[in-house]
């Protein structure tokens, strides 16, 4: 199948033939770093404190059921019962203090309760699959798809001849024995269609552009020549010559415990580099120079600019893992920065899971004739996932989703792995605090709230089994390649198809089977068009009675309470936890003052206006891929406007840049016409020393002359005459040096002065500018 984002090749990796699923990822080493960060945090899980607040209630129950011997009628043994789970453990006693629907039983629903069926689609709908199938038809058959091939043809390079793209084992793709024993002791038998495919062109040197799906092995496809590359390199050089960047933390500590599972049969060192880790511990790792870094954006460009731990002179290869994740979460900036810190002649392996205008703009800026590779690049779901879909109507829908996803885990998802997506991070707490209240399957959350740490113990106990559900925000989990779960639901629908698709291809996997529930209402009436239009896929509508739903939002409201105070326990440690920091670093503001004051400021490639404006940009370009598909004309429109908006901020920075630079700093102007005064004075003193007169009445009568300071006398005259010509407006007068006065100064007339200053003038200005007439007699002026 020949597909619009690959012309020259192409395959799908949904036709492979079943196999053994590939090992799953680790997170050991980084985990073991990131425990030892919370060594020092005193705050308490949010698992002990439900369990500490059950036990509590379970106490005070007890306590208060005992003085009264047997229950009465309807509030004794009879009104409450004891619920088992299927592990055998009680649940919990409802308080008395609470209202009575706190004692109603708990919801019990068979699986023939829930009925499936086959969703019913109008014309309109029916229009839209078949316009879709004919379009695949017309791919399929070669023809040129709405976007056009011109620009694929000119700048992607073809398909090398005598290229395959099919291996039956790993030996088959050239590798060392190093590898080959790596990949045999993590279980890897055959090759995935994107391995076979990118592995022997990469030991080539080629840059490549792929689009794969999470979970189709791409990780192993970029990271295998890597590391066989390196076998052969210098090692009397220590240097960097590998660098992986990923958009989030979680799929970096992936990729990270992934290659050194590869390369652990050889003596090549990973380092990985994000946030939420310790900087110095980094720092010092990086000074080392090991041979391929991992990393976030973020904190590789704080490493490169302020610890300056690591250079990128040595690069000779670059990979950007989640391309369109990447772009879509503000890192734009931060990549071309990177681009422009690495060497022009290196190799670029760029994998994204779409193909967006963003990212082909950073695919003709950062790799050289690619070839283009592309894994399900039909963008269709797994075949043997089964896509449900259950309807809220009305007002009530709201409340009806918690007790519905409740009613779903307790009994048809209890067993397994199943993955919960939130929109944000309180709803995902909020669960995570219900589920344990409620007494199902011990279940662990993801979100932005939670320290690296516990983020990846999360990931730890859910990977392992140890935790049945996986609440998560669709932000912490990006990127993750998490194996075997199998149910995925989509409490809070995502906004675009691309991220439906992304979110559904965690289960069924490997030919096995996987089940995606999304919870849909009117809002999300245009997704499930896409998703029956782009892919072809048959939604199932699933149904859970609602007697049952009523029964658990009905617990969930009695439950009320409890939320609260655990909710309140929770401020209250986290207020005490900030005020002990505040204290610890108040204390080493006090002990280490003079070398913290010696540290030197760190610093960032953009100012704070730009960054923010970079990640502004970003979030538009988000929300614009969620309202893809409404047609053509709409979608040039915004992109025109886009542009037009791009111009006009950039006509009015210019603009306000030159604004700056023609302002002058009103303290620079008046600092240089004091200088010219000052000066001028000097110049004036040395004049007048050179005719005989002193030192400190020069100075006095060169500053009178210059600042044009007036006696007290000059100042009657002039009070008297009134206004002079320039004071009025009119033409300024002579200046006094070039002033004579042949016929006396009540004369007025005026004569340019030819030999400099008359006698008269001189003795004048000896009298700093008084007359013979003003001293009592010509002795003493003689005296002087």
């Amino acid at each position: 199948m020949v597909s619009d984002f690959n012309p020259d090749f192409s395959f799908e990796f949904c036709d492979v033939e079943e196999g053994p699923a590939q090992a799953a990822w680790e997170f050991s080493s980084a985990l073991k770093e990131a425990r030892k960060e919370r060594e020092n945090d005193k705050t308490t899980t949010i698992d002990h404190k439900i369990a500490q607040h059950l036990k509590s209630k379970e106490q005070r129950s007890r306590a208060f059921s005992k003085p009264s011997g047997k229950a009465a009628p309807g509030k004794g043994s009879s009104g409450r019962r004891e619920a088992h789970s299927e592990s055998g453990e009680e649940s919990d006693e409802s308080d008395d203090e609470v209202s009575d629907d706190e004692d109603a039983p708990l919801p019990e629903s068979s699986e023939d309760d829930e009925e499936e069926q086959e969703g019913t689609s109008d014309d309109e709908e029916m229009e839209e699959e078949e316009a879709a199938q004919q379009d695949q038809r017309r791919r399929s058959h070669g023809e040129a798809g709405p976007a056009g091939g011109t620009r694929g043809a000119e700048f992607y390079a073809q398909t090398p001849d005598g290229t395959k793209f099919s291996a039956g084992a790993f030996s088959d793709l050239h590798l060392s024995r190093p590898l080959l024993k790596a990949c045999a002791a993590l279980g890897y038998t055959n090759p995935t269609p994107i391995q076979a495919a990118c592995i022997p062109l990469a030991l080539a040197g080629r840059d490549i552009c792929g689009s794969a799906i999470t979970g189709s092995g791409k990780t192993a496809a970029f990271a295998l020549p890597l590391l066989e590359r390196l076998l052969f390199r210098n090692r009397r050089i220590a240097a960097t010559y590998a660098l992986v960047l990923t958009p989030t933390r979680e799929l970096a500590v992936q990729v990270h415990s992934m290659i050194t599972n590869l390369a652990q049969f050889t003596d090549i060192r990973i380092a990985l580099v994000v946030g939420g880790l310790s900087l110095q511990v980094q720092a010092a790792t990086l000074r080392t120079s090991p041979e391929v870094v991992v990393a976030t954006p973020g904190r590789l460009i704080d490493h490169l600019r302020n610890t300056q731990s690591v250079g990128l002179e040595d690069l000779q290869a670059l990979v950007l893992d989640e391309a369109d994740r990447l772009l879509q979460m503000g890192f734009s900036e931060e990549i071309k920065e990177v681009l422009r810190l690495t060497p022009r002649k290196r190799q670029t392996l760029l994998f994204s899971a779409t193909m967006t205008e963003e990212v082909r703009d950073l695919v003709a800026l950062s790799l050289q004739r690619p070839v283009r590779l592309a894994a399900d690049a039909a963008g269709a779901a797994p075949r043997s996932l089964i896509q449900e879909v259950v309807r809220f109507k009305g007002a009530a829908a709201v409340a009806a989703k918690e007790g519905t996803l409740l009613a779903l885990c307790a009994r048809s998802f209890r067993s397994g792995r199943t993955i919960v997506f939130f929109s944000t991070k309180h709803s995902a707490h909020r669960a995570k605090i219900l589920f344990g209240l409620a007494g199902l399957p011990p279940a662990a959350e993801l979100h932005g709230n939670m320290t690296q740490a516990a983020r990846l113990e999360s990931l730890e106990k859910f990977r392992k089994g140890e935790a049945a559900f996986l609440l998560a925000t669709d932000v912490a989990a990006r990127g993750l390649d998490i194996l075997g779960v199998d149910v995925v639901i989509n409490y809070d629908p995502p906004p675009a198809l691309s991220a439906y698709l992304h979110r559904i291809g965690r289960t069924a996997r490997a030919g096995r089977a996987g089940r995606a529930v999304t919870f849909a209402d009117d809002s999300t009436r245009s997704l499930l068009k896409d998703v029956v239009k782009k892919t072809g896929a048959k939604l199932l509508i699933r149904s859970v009675q609602p007697e049952i739903v009523a029964q658990w939002s009905s617990r969930i409201h009695s439950l009320a309470r409890d939320i609260f105070r655990i909710d309140l326990a929770e401020r209250e440690e986290m207020e005490l936890r900030k005020a002990e920091m505040e204290a610890q670093k108040a204390e080493n503001m006090v002990a280490y003052e003079a070398e913290i004051s010696a540290r030197p400021p760190r610093t960032w490639f953009q100012t704070v206006k730009e960054k923010v404006a970079s990640i502004d940009r970003a979030r538009e370009g988000e929300l614009g891929e969620t309202k893809e598909g409404k047609g053509d004309k709409k979608a040039k429109a915004a992109k025109k406007g886009k542009e037009r908006e791009e111009r006009k901020r950039k006509r009015g920075e210019a603009e306000a840049a030159a604004e700056q630079r023609s302002k002058r700093n009103k303290l620079v102007e008046e600092t240089e016409g004091t200088a010219g005064k000052v000066r001028a004075a000097k110049s004036r003193e040395s004049q007048l020393r050179q005719e005989g007169m002193t030192g400190q009445r020069a100075g006095r009568a060169a500053i009178t002359a210059v600042a044009g300071v007036k006696t007290k006398k000059q100042k009657k005259k002039s009070h008297k005459k009134g206004p002079s010509m320039s004071e009025e407006g009119g033409e300024p007068k002579v200046p006094a040096k070039a002033q004579v006065y042949p016929g006396g100064g009540r004369s007025g007339k005026l004569k340019p002065a030819k030999g400099g200053l008359s006698k008269a003038q001189k003795n004048k200005v000896k009298r700093h500018g008084a007359g013979v007439k003003s001293f009592k007699s010509k002795a003493r002026h003689k005296r002087r």
